[in-house]
């Protein structure tokens, strides 16, 4: 027969006083637990923070070039290939043929994706703003 072990009882951790006055560290660790919820509230909407990413580009430009996208979210250009092919066959972006050069497409925004970006962005900044009010 064996003794049952006693329950140890689970504190949260404790930060380093260095790592609590450190400004840096602080944002850091705030601006990490943000991002992570943004995520959970852009994926419970539907939505790749790539996606959300690339939607708001392509809405604010009537045409924008794959190339240009891709540079400025930083993503490789194969792999926003994958994305843009996700939203075109969901029906919130089109892609066309540049005539002007041999090898560019550009991607236009058609307005239902408009509006579903702005309704996952207003939810998830919502709830954002709630829970780092209670938590953070």
């Amino acid at each position: 027969m064996t003794s049952p072990l006693p329950e140890i009882e689970r504190r949260p951790p404790v930060l380093a006083k260095e790592l609590l006055a450190s400004t840096v560290f602080l944002l850091g660790r705030l601006g990490y637990a943000i991002k992570g919820r943004a995520i959970e509230e852009f994926e419970a909407a539907g939505f790749s923070m790539y996606q959300y990413s690339v939607l708001a580009m392509v809405g604010e430009e009537s045409r924008t070039s794959q190339a240009t996208i891709a540079d400025a979210l930083g993503l490789d250009r194969s792999q926003l290939v994958g994305v843009l092919d996700d939203l075109e066959e969901r029906g919130l972006i089109e892609r066309r043929r540049d005539p002007g050069r041999a090898s560019g497409s550009w991607c236009g925004c058609v307005r239902s994706a408009s509006a579903s970006r702005r309704r996952s962005w207003r939810r998830s900044t919502r709830r954002n703003a709630r829970s780092c009010t209670t938590r953070c």
